[in-house]
C-alpha cells in the first residue's frame, strides 16, 4: 500500500544514527515558546506528538506538564527516555503512530506536534485522521498547536515543482510517479507532503476543531524587529493553534 510504503520510508529516515544525533539537542524554537505559554494551561497533561528525542517534551516536563511523547521510531523513543533520565524527569514515552493512538478520550489538557511532523503524514486523508484522533483524547475546550512547512516557500519551490513535474508526467505516461499527489516528494528524511493554507483551513474545519490563531515562524520569534522582514524569505513554517469545542 502507498500508505505503508510512505510510512517506511519516515521510519526509517528517523531510525537513522546520523538523524537521531542530529536531533538529539533539547530546547523549543522561540516560537513555539511564545505559543505554549500564551495558549497552553500553566500546568497539564500535554501530548507530545512526533516527540523525537524529546525536544519539546522535556522543556513541557521542566515547565510543570506532565509530559507525554510518542514517536514511530522506536530509536528516538529509547533516546528520547535517555534524555529525560538525563534531567531527572519523569516522562511517559511510547512507540505509536499518530493515526491509531491507544489513549482514553479527553485524556489531555493540549496536544503539540512540532516542527515538520505533520508534513510526513501522507495526503489529505491521512492528515485528517491524526487530527481526529487528536481530537479525540483532548479534553473539551483543549487546544492543539502544530507546525507546518509553507507549501510556497522559496526554500522548498525546487522541490514542489519537480516533484509536480514528475507527478504530472506520470500521470500522462501511466508510470508509477501516478501515484503521487501535488505537494509530495522524497526529501532526507524519507518523504513530505505539503498542503496550502486552504487546504490546512479545510482539515481544520472537516476534523470539527475551531481556527484560534495562525502565524509564520519567523513573525512571531522577530516580532516588531526588523529581522522579521529578513527572515522572511527563510519563514517556511506556519504555526497553528486550534481548539476542540468546549461542547464537545
Amino acid at each position: 500500500m502507498k500508505e505503508e510504503f510512505y510510512k517506511k520510508l519516515v521510519h526509517d529516515g528517523y531510525e537513522s544514527e546520523d538523524v537521531i544525533e542530529s536531533y538529539s539537542i533539547v530546547g523549543l524554537y522561540k516560537s513555539e515558546q511564545i505559543l505554549i505559554q500564551q495558549f497552553f494551561p500553566k500546568k497539564g497533561n500535554i501530548l507530545d506528538i512526533g516527540c523525537g528525542v524529546g525536544r519539546t517534551t522535556i522543556p513541557l516536563g521542566e515547565v510543570g506538564h506532565s509530559g507525554w511523547g510518542f514517536d514511530l521510531s522506536p530509536r528516538m523513543i529509547k533516546a528520547a527516555r535517555q534524555q529525560s533520565k538525563k534531567y531527572g524527569l519523569e516522562i511517559d514515552f511510547y512507540v505509536m503512530n499518530a493515526k491509531a493512538l491507544t489513549f482514553a478520550d479527553g485524556s489531555f489538557d493540549g496536544a503539540l506536534f512540532s516542527f515538520n511532523g505533520f508534513d510526513h503524514v501522507p495526503g489529505y486523508n491521512e492528515k485528517i485522521e491524526v487530527f481526529r484522533q487528536v481530537f479525540r483524547v483532548l479534553r473539551p475546550g483543549a487546544l492543539f498547536i502544530f507546525s507546518v512547512h509553507r507549501m510556497w516557500c522559496p526554500y522548498h519551490m525546487k522541490n514542489l515543482i519537480i516533484s509536480g513535474l514528475r507527478t504530472s508526467i506520470g500521470k500522462i505516461m501511466g508510470s508509477s510517479t501516478s501515484e503521487r499527489e501535488w505537494g509530495e516528494f522524497d526529501d532526507e528524511l524519507g518523504y513530505m507532503s505539503f498542503m496550502n493554507l486552504k487546504g490546512w483551513d479545510r482539515a481544520i474545519k472537516d476534523s470539527g476543531y475551531e481556527l484560534i490563531f495562525r502565524q509564520s515562524r519567523f513573525q512571531l520569534a522577530f516580532k516588531g524587529s526588523w529581522r522579521r522582514l529578513s527572515k522572511a524569505i527563510d519563514g517556511n513554517f506556519m504555526h497553528y493553534v486550534v481548539r476542540k469545542p468546549k461542547s464537545s
